[in-house]
């Protein structure tokens, strides 16, 4: 096989390296093509700081994904100490004997590759190729390729065609300043940079296991009043709570489905996302599958993807439009026969604007609850569907927030297995993840039905931290938004008591 090494410290990846690496595997006729990220480079710590080896190998995963041509290896991620090219490529001779290796180099560091380590080495192992950069031809290279030549023995080849002038180094610079990462980035690279804040000096917590939460450097929820900042302050302990919770999937799962997969439905909103993580903490990601379920179209598809990208989990996509579309379909269809002082039914009879005729029969009018409820409904019985297929159990994402005041569907998102958070505020589910280093935009990404286009709180009339604040220490000073969530709460309680049930008297 003909194998090139394309190395960088992909700080972060971007369009351009991916566009570089594509054109060297077509022009030069290679099998495969692997990005190999440097560990420690010696030949830039003193430039600036690297950004963790983490985050980058995550970011060229993402930038990756949908290339079934190139890989990303982390030989030089895993070396302790600096890295040095010459023993990368030795490496990977012994990886792929008999296999001919090509180094992918800008032109700009070719000039260089003299002064690096062992040059003689990285010559002996591997041809290289040679992409120009910046205002380089080869009338610049040519006396540098001829050095190498004579030198080494060196087989060098240049690949002529479009320049890609684009740095990381000017990007990092472009999000330090204030500019949007998603003008400068592949989408969900620069998703995955917003919300880890990286480029910023904001840096918000990596991986799926606390490091250091007593970094300056990791976010803190924002609260805004004292009453609620007061309760957390005391009654909040990351580490007992993660652990617990932790502890009750893995018994749950020993009592009811030892051995069973957690099925979780991610809607990339932070309640999902936060019990497949404490689901892969206590089962291990092998057991943790996600589905998501757009209704046709979902505007954050993308952010439910990076959440399961994240978490390495294996997951599904389930379209379930046609599903929903059915369900209208059929109950448009329904024949409906009435019969005087009958119920009450909400009907309508269709008829020609323009002559009276008779177009349908009576039908039943949509109402806005319904076409919100059926959506959710259809989300969970394809999630039982699939965890049929596994022997799984189906997570219930719901918090003790929506819980209090209605804010799921019964039925839908409100029936499940097990339910990790239902005894978990919104505040509280946010500090857990800040706890758990879940990256920032995971768990502040502003919360939505992902049906009406309205936020929740939009839908509520009141925000989350005044629920949570009345919750949590039965203060609302508010008397109006106490009124409210109050009217909510009492036209709820059917939803939380077990389903109301004749009992039949022994005589």
């Amino acid at each position: 096989m003909r194998i090139g090494i394309f190395g960088g410290t992909f700080d972060p990846p971007h369009s351009g390296h991916l566009e570089i690496a594509r054109e060297a595997f077509q022009r030069a006729s290679l099998d495969r093509m692997i990005f190999v990220p440097t560990g420690t480079p010696k030949y830039k710590t003193d430039i600036h700081s690297i950004t963790a080896k983490e985050d980058r190998l995550q970011m060229l995963e993402l930038l990756l994904r949908d290339e079934s041509w190139a890989s990303v290896s982390t030989v030089e991620t895993d070396r302790e100490g600096p890295t040095y090219t010459s023993d990368t490529v030795q490496e990977f001779k012994k990886i792929y004997p008999g296999d001919e290796l090509f180094f992918i180099v800008g032109s700009d560091s070719l000039k260089y590759m003299g002064e690096w380590h062992e040059p003689e080495l990285i010559f002996k192992n591997v041809r290289v190729i040679v992409i120009l950069r910046d205002e380089d031809t080869w009338e610049s290279i040519e006396e540098v390729i001829k050095t190498y030549v004579a030198a080494y023995g060196a087989e060098i080849s240049v690949l002529y065609g479009r320049k890609y002038d684009i740095s990381s180094t000017n990007i990092r610079e472009r999000i330090a300043s204030g500019e949007d990462p998603a003008a400068l980035l592949p989408q969900r690279v620069a998703w995955y940079v917003q919300g880890r804040g990286l480029y910023t000096g904001k840096l918000s917590g990596f991986g799926s296991l606390r490091t250091d939460y007593d970094n300056n450097e990791v976010s803190q929820p924002v609260v805004c009043n004292s009453y609620l900042e007061d309760y957390i302050r005391t009654n909040f302990d990351g580490e007992r709570l993660s652990s617990g919770i932790i502890s009750w999937i893995r018994q749950w799962f020993d009592e009811n489905g030892r051995d069973c997969t957690a099925v979780v439905g991610l809607s990339g909103g932070k309640d999902s996302t936060m019990v497949a993580l404490l689901c892969k903490l206590a089962l291990g990601q092998d057991r943790v599958f996600g589905v998501l379920m757009p209704d046709h179209s979902q505007a954050d598809i993308e952010v439910s993807r990076a959440v399961a990208d994240w978490l390495g989990i294996s997951y599904c996509v389930v379209n379930i439009g046609d599903a929903t579309d059915g369900i209208r379909s059929s109950i448009g269809k329904a024949d409906i026969r009435t019969e005087p002082g009958g119920a009450g039914l909400n009907l309508e009879t269709r008829v020609s604007a323009e002559d009276g005729r008779l177009i349908s029969r009576s039908c039943f009018v949509e109402s806005e609850q319904m076409l919100l409820n059926i959506p959710p409904r259809i989300r969970m019985a394809t999630l039982y569907a699939i965890a049929q297929t596994m022997n799984g159990r189906v997570s219930n994402n719901c918090n003790r927030s929506e819980n209090y005041v209605g804010y799921s569907t019964l039925y839908g998102d409100a029936a499940g297995d097990f339910s990790p958070l239902h005894n978990l505020t919104v505040t509280e589910i946010i500090k857990l993840g800040e706890y758990l280093n879940v990256p920032h935009e995971f768990i502040h990404k502003p919360p939505t039905d992902g049906l009406s286009g309205r936020t929740d709180e939009d839908s509520l009339g009141f925000t989350y931290e005044a629920l949570d604040t009345y919750i949590l220490t039965g203060i609302c000073e508010d008397a109006d938004i106490k009124e409210r969530i109050d009217r909510r709460h009492r036209a709820n309680l059917f939803k939380l008591r077990p389903m109301a049930r004749f009992e039949k008297q022994e005589e």
